[in-house]
């Protein structure tokens, strides 16, 4: 017999998973987000910014959802607050879009809302600006 007839055998490789649990995870997450979005969007259509407001206010898939997910989410919880008269919220979430997209611009037809558009004009200028020692 030859030398290679003794020699071990390496164990064999172990298959590559069909997809990894974290990007799974993240997807379902994300789909869960967009689901909430789309339920909230029919609420703000109907005029129930409450609905909106709570919906996504105490969605936790937004937390975990993609960046573009969040800022969806964050912009349409701005505009509720802006309705609803919470200023100090609706700049607040305003402020939270542009952290998650600093390059974030509202549509020219929403820029000019009274309500939202100043807000998110703050906001973009707030980000822009650097920060004081």
């Amino acid at each position: 017999m030859g030398a290679c007839a003794d020699a071990p055998t390496a164990p064999p490789a172990a298959p590559e998973p069909a997809a990894r649990p974290a990007v799974v995870i993240l997807n379902s997450m994300d789909q869960r987000g967009q689901a909430a979005i789309a339920e909230a969007n029919r609420q703000f259509a109907a005029g129930d910014f409450k609905a909106v407001i709570a919906n996504l206010g105490g969605s936790k898939a937004i937390d975990f959802s993609s960046t573009a997910t969040q800022v969806q989410a964050h912009k349409l919880l701005a505009f509720s607050y802006c309705i609803t008269r919470k200023t100090a919220l609706c700049n607040a979430e305003a402020e939270r879009v542009m952290q998650l997209d600093p390059g974030f611009q509202l549509p020219e037809a929403e820029r000019s809302h009274p309500m939202w558009g100043p807000a998110f004009e703050a906001a973009r200028k707030k980000a822009v600006l650097p920060a004081k020692p």
